[in-house]
This record gives C-alpha cells, structure tokens and sequence, in this order.
C-alpha cells in the first residue's frame, strides 16, 4: 500500500506540501558545501536511518571549517533522542569556535 512508503515527515503531509519536500530532498547543493568558509556544525545520530551518518560524514569532509557531531543512540531526531548530547555538542561547537 501507498500509505506504506515515505519518512513519517513526508507521510503526515498534505499533497502540496509533499511535492515541495520532495523537491527540496531531491535538491543536490553539494557543489556548494566547499564555499563555506565560516565555522559549521553537522549533527548526525548515530542510528540514524533516514540520513545515515555516511551523509553527515560527506559533509562534514566538504566543509572547510566544518565539525562533526555523531550522537551515539540516537536517530534522526537526536536533539529529541538525546536533548542533552546534542545540546552538549552543540555547546562545545560554540565555545571551540568563540561564536
């Protein structure tokens, strides 16, 4: 069945709103990931299945300045798996970067 297909982000959306996720999921904005010369971090959770961290690690290589953060057992939603972990990361980012 067709109810079966899709993140639970894509699945609770009107149609309109599903052509526009779609589009933007599909949007392939790597070329620019090397123009960011500003200090960027990139969370992933570690059991993450919908972006699976060898996404964020693509990423985190592409951005000069870039950091990663991997939260351990938790999924695509770390900052709600693991509100802590992920504050604690997002923390130390700041204060490494003197944001």
């Amino acid at each position: 069945e067709r109810a079966l297909f899709g993140s639970p982000d894509y699945r609770y959306l009107s149609p309109m709103e599903k052509q526009s996720f779609s589009l933007v999921v599909k949007e392939d904005l790597t070329p620019l990931l090397p123009k960011i010369s500003c200090p960027a971090l990139v969370v992933s959770g570690e059991k993450d299945t919908e972006t699976p961290l060898y996404m964020a690690r693509k990423l985190h290589k592409s951005i000069k300045n870039g950091r990663l953060a991997v939260i351990k057992n938790a999924g695509h939603f770390a900052m709600i798996d693991r509100p802590s972990a992920f504050h604690q990361a997002v923390m130390a980012f700041f204060f490494a970067s003197g944001a």
